[in-house]
């Protein structure tokens, strides 16, 4: 086919502006897709490519690159395939076409594989990267240069790396020659691709021992940027960031095992850097590294990363920035711990508690409550690190569980007392400390974020359930003659004496912390609960107590009785919310309403509190509300509360807590169960709406219940003159009306 006249335009004038090459060169692509063969335009451009002009020669070669990325089905065959690749190959040798030659070698790789017969062998990719190696010197090129040697480069490991291997190219020295001394962002992030690739390939062919020759060439390589320092400049022609570029370092890193003896003394040694990121940085490698290496690769290297990991979590943070690195250490203690479970190992967590920071916790907790304060920190730094550990599997749950929950648990408990009326400030102080201890076991399990939720994984609740039952027995109420089962859903509390309402000599603080605890161990999510049905029997069973009775607090405690109550208020609330069991719910929702309506001080101030149960029990209520005790005195609290209001000059904070819990559960409430008749009962609700602030939440909720029951009821059930009388006169009665 004949040569259109732009191809030789485009070769002589490369003055052109860009429109106008551009314009040329789509009409020599134009020729080539309508069948201008690629070896066809070789043998027109034959003068041009070998003319003495070097700029002839690059700008021949420069077309034919092009015309190729424009039109792959340029190249009519295998054989067609083989020649270009050996024309690239050959021009990376010529300065003035280099450039070209480049740009026409990674055209060449990018499409390999894409059209079948007209793809590069691997005999032609060995051509290329023999040619690169005699012929290419990266470090000395420019940028603009460095970046497309540098994707040939990535493109021969990605697509040929193995066959290549087999074919004995020498790709770790490619690779290692090629990246010396970088620094530009852009080269750096090619870089760090073809090493990760290098450990692909490698452990692919099963020629890992190539790498551990090699081992301390490619870490001399990694060692150079970690920690990364990189600031991008305001002007930078690149998104490029420091975080995108540490993390593909990390990922780097990860795929080479091979470093391991290596790379974890340098993590460890800037894990004890003064600086910040660096810490932070170590810690994600670490993190990346044990996912990827396995215990296999680690096991030697174990002990140290244990080490360097408690090191951190003990040290003093001496500002917000040292605090997140803390924090940093326990989710990779944590995420260590889940890798290493994956393959059925928990050597970290033995290496764990046996160590003296876990094996002395219970000696460190008496020394803090004598007034220790590094006695104290140990404590606190201790009990988050065992937290993140349980956090991270099932089995290490159980394993910590075992070893020292048992001597916890009996240090919580309050001693008989023996002749003595109540515990020293000592004793209670170390009570106070080993609750908090577990309740912070506790959290770090229940707020552990990923797709594998601590609090959701069912191994983890199996391993909780015994230390569930053992800090049941802290404090328990246990002396009730009535069955738990009797009062599940019956609309009655079971009783208890005032000794029954905590265990004697428990300050405020404790009983508090207590309650939290076993709050928290009772509002795991329903399919992973530690506790069984009877098990939170029990601890509603003991929140409820603490809420509608806190004149029954005795000793230190009864200082605090408002703050013991609000504590237990939220502990059932959490309980709703957790879903547990809707009758149980309902059945406590109760004791919330009735407390709802004290005349106490504790009532008025825990006005918050009893609204975030609230919305817990909208959920209850929509599961089974169908209970006509639960509706009868949610009907007959609206209606107290009302009165109370209305004596109260309609203050809304006397109504809300009230009405909002209890006009929850009629609204949602099937009409089987409405009271007989509503019309007094939705009258009330309109009157309260309209008296108090129609901003508050009683005017809300007062409104939502008035609605929900009108809805509910069949056409014509209450008269709609009544109802659309003006409400600010509605009558108290429907007689006096």
């Amino acid at each position: 086919m004949e040569l259109p006249l732009e191809a030789s335009q485009f070769v002589l004038d490369g003055q052109a502006n860009p429109g106008t090459l551009a314009y040329r060169l789509q009409k020599v692509a134009e020729a080539a897709r309508s069948g201008l063969s690629l070896l066809d335009l070789v043998r027109n451009l034959r003068d041009y490519l070998i003319a003495e002009e070097g700029e002839t020669r690059a700008r021949a070669t420069l077309l034919l690159a092009k015309v190729l990325e424009e039109v792959p089905s340029s190249l009519t065959g295998q054989t067609d395939a083989s020649h270009v690749a050996a024309f690239f190959a050959a021009r990376l040798s010529d300065w003035p076409s280099f450039a070209a030659a480049i740009h026409g070698c990674e055209t060449l790789l990018r499409q390999a594989g894409q059209t079948s017969g007209r793809s590069i062998a691997t005999a032609d990719a060995k051509v290329i990267a023999t040619a690169f190696t005699d012929e290419v010197e990266v470090p000395g090129l420019a940028v603009a240069l460095r970046q497309p040697a540098l994707r040939v480069l990535q493109l021969l490991l990605e697509k040929f790396g193995t066959s290549l291997l087999k074919e004995g190219v020498n790709l770790i020295g490619m690779v290692i020659a090629a990246t010396d001394a970088e620094k530009d962002p852009r080269c750096l992030m090619l870089a760090f691709s073809c090493f990760k690739l290098l450990g692909t390939v490698y452990a692919g062919a099963g020629c890992q021992s190539h790498l551990q020759e090699a081992s301390d060439d490619l870490f001399d390589f990694v060692a150079c940027y970690f920690p990364l320092t990189f600031t991008p400049p305001p002007d930078a022609a690149h998104n490029i960031t420091r975080e995108s570029m540490a993390s593909e370092l990390e990922a780097t890193i990860a795929a080479l095992p091979s470093l391991a003896e290596h790379v974890i003394p340098l993590l460890l040694e800037k894990l004890a850097s003064s600086v910040r990121q660096s810490r932070a940085d170590s810690l994600s490698a670490v993190k990346i590294c044990v996912a990827a290496w396995g215990i296999e690769v680690l096991d030697p290297q174990l002990s140290a990363v244990w080490r360097g990991l408690r090191n951190v979590l003990l040290s003093h943070p001496d500002c917000d920035e040292d605090q997140e690195v803390v924090v940093k250490a326990g989710e990779c203690l944590r995420d260590c711990v889940t890798s290493l479970a994956g393959q059925d190992n928990l050597e970290l967590v033995d290496l764990a508690l046996e160590d003296s920071s876990c094996q002395s916790l219970p000696m460190r907790i008496q020394e803090a409550a004598s007034g220790d304060s590094e006695a104290a920190f140990h404590v606190s730094s201790a009990a988050f690190m065992l937290g993140m550990m349980c956090a991270g599997s099932g089995g290490a749950c159980s394993r910590i569980c075992q070893h020292l929950v048992p001597s916890l648990a009996a240090l919580a408990r309050s001693p008989s007392s023996g002749g003595q009326q109540w515990p020293s400030e000592q004793l209670n102080h170390q009570r106070l400390l080993t609750i908090q201890c577990l309740q912070t076991v506790v959290r770090c399990i229940k707020t552990s974020p990923g797709s594998e939720h601590a609090a959701t994984d069912p191994s983890v609740a199996e391993a909780l359930s015994p230390f569930c039952s053992r800090m049941l027995q802290v404090g328990a109420h246990e002396d009730s003659t009535e069955s738990d089962e009797n009062s599940i859903g019956s609309g009655h509390r079971p009783t208890a004496s005032k000794a029954d309402s905590t265990s004697e000599g428990v300050g405020s603080q404790v009983a508090t912390a207590h309650i939290k605890l076993m709050s928290s161990l009772a509002s795991f999510p329903f399919d992973s609960a530690p506790l069984d049905m009877m098990g939170l029997l029990r601890a509603a069973r003991q929140l409820s107590l603490h809420v509608t009775d806190p004149q029954g607090i005795t000793g230190d405690a009864a200082s605090d009785q408002e703050g013991v109550s609000a504590a237990a208020a939220q502990g059932l609330a959490s309980m709703a919310g957790a879903g547990k069991s809707s009758t149980l719910m309902l059945a406590w929702l109760q004791d919330l309403m009735a407390f709802a309506l004290q005349e106490s001080q504790a009532a008025r101030t825990m006005h918050d509190v009893i609204l975030q149960a609230l919305a817990w029990a909208a959920h209850a209520a929509s599961f089974s509300c169908g209970q006509p005790s639960v509706v009868e005195q949610a009907a007959s609290t609206i209606m107290q509360a009302v009165d109370g209001c209305r004596s109260a000059g309609y203050s809304s904070k006397h109504a809300e807590p009230a009405v909002a819990v209890a006009g929850c559960v009629v609204a949602a409430c099937p009409p089987s169960v409405l009271p007989g008749d509503c019309r007094e009962l939705v009258q009330q609700l309109t009157a309260l709406a309209v008296h108090v602030d129609q901003a508050s939440l009683a005017s809300q909720a007062a409104n939502v219940a008035a609605a929900s029951i009108l809805a509910k009821l069949p056409p014509g059930a209450i008269d709609t003159v009544t109802l659309n009388f003006p409400v600010a006169l509605a009558p108290a009665h429907p007689s006096e009306g």
